[in-house]
């Protein structure tokens, strides 16, 4: 029995990004894969809060400005015989699966893929910025997102999702805080140095 690889993946992408890795603390992922993450002290933690449309790990807001930023880490794909989910591009649909969870829309999200400098800063393979409108209940309070998706071989894909009303005056705030969370330069240790999960 031949396996539809196009329907497989269809099926993949959404319960990856909605399931994420429910129930694992956020701090344990980021030492599990050797990742790094902090803000700086213009934000503070805010509570996660449930919704319909995306699960996500750890959420920062600005102490003044209205801006808050959302963390999601990403789970590794299966490993199926016969199937190579990067060559067949899993991560960048999965990237706009996630972005399309946060308007509940397909055709107004506008991408941009990251230049090879600023995939150098996240030590990433790949990634894109989103830019679209929060009109799922994800967004709510929030009229605009920018959801940054940055890719690994063999790691979890990083997403950062900006949340605000007005960017000219969150834009400053949005680029010193955009490399909270990244791949470190040593991230491509070999799977046990690292600590995968089994």
């Amino acid at each position: 029995m031949k396996i539809n690889i196009s329907c497989l993946i269809l099926f993949l992408i959404p319960t990856f990004a909605l399931v994420a890795w429910q129930g694992e603390a956020f701090e344990k992922i980021i030492s599990d894969y050797q990742l790094q993450f902090s803000f700086s002290t213009d934000f503070q933690k805010t509570e996660t809060k449930e919704n319909p449309n995306l699960y996500y790990d750890f959420a920062i807001k600005h102490n003044t400005k209205k801006l808050e930023v959302r963390y999601l880490i990403g789970s590794l794909p299966p490993k199926l015989d016969g199937m190579d989910f990067e060559k067949n591009g899993l991560h960048k649909q999965q990237a706009l699966t996630t972005a399309a969870n946060v308007c509940q829309c397909m055709d107004k999200i506008k991408k941009s893929d990251l230049s090879a400098e600023t995939l150098a800063l996240f030590h990433a393979d790949w990634g894109a910025n989103f830019f679209l409108e929060a009109t799922s209940e994800f967004g709510v309070g929030y009229k605009y997102s920018i959801v940054t998706a940055v890719h690994q071989k063999e790691l979890p894909d990083l997403y950062t999702i900006f949340l605000f009303d007005d960017f000219d005056s969150v834009k400053q705030e949005i680029q010193k805080s955009a490399l909270n969370l990244r791949f470190r330069q040593e991230s491509n240790l070999n799977k046990n140095e690292r600590g995968e999960k089994k």
